[in-house]
């Protein structure tokens, strides 16, 4: 514990596959718990299983995590992914009011966004430009990048991945949820 690290809202811990017991989930952490709440929630749940096939899970490719995960957390919103393939993911992005991503650039993908309601407001390289429902834009690879949402109402893209879709190719130069 003492050299984990933050990131975003996990806590990284320090520690190798063999630190730790081969136990399912429930038995380690949620027999344990001493205050639970728990809500109906729709979003793939799958049996974790042991911590180690969780750990497998984690390290297969993205095209097969994306595959069984239909929805993924941002503190900025959520995104659901529609499609992938090899050269190519479709995702919807859910950018809740006033919120606005990290400014960010991908070295391996360009991204075409498409509003389906909402307003955007997008900062692509020196540009800026508010677009409305059924507008479009284009990021071209390496360009810096921020999607805003400036109101008070969800704001939904149509966003397409062109090239290798991996969440770890983003490069942010600011962020207001502190992972830089």
């Amino acid at each position: 514990m003492q050299n984990r690290q933050k990131q975003w809202e996990y806590e990284c811990l320090d520690a190798s596959d063999a630190d730790f017991q081969p136990i399912s989930f429930d038995k380690a952490v949620i027999e344990k718990a001493t205050s639970l709440r728990a809500v109906s929630a729709s979003c793939g749940w799958r049996d974790l299983g042991t911590l180690a096939a969780w750990l497998d899970y984690t390290q297969q490719p993205l095209e097969k995590q994306l595959r069984t995960t239909s929805r993924v957390d941002r503190p900025w919103g959520y995104y659901e992914v529609l499609d992938v393939s090899a050269d190519k993911t479709t995702k919807r992005l859910h950018v809740f009011a006033g919120c606005r991503l990290s400014r960010q650039r991908h070295i391996h993908r360009s991204e075409h966004w498409k509003i389906e309601s909402g307003e955007a407001y997008i900062e692509n390289g020196e540009a800026r430009a508010t677009l409305h429902a059924g507008q479009e834009m284009t990021i071209a690879r390496g360009a810096w990048h921020r999607l805003v949402n400036p109101t008070d109402a969800p704001l939904i893209i149509h966003e397409t991945q062109i090239g290798v879709a991996d969440e770890n190719d983003i490069e942010r130069c600011e962020d207001d949820y502190g992972r830089i």
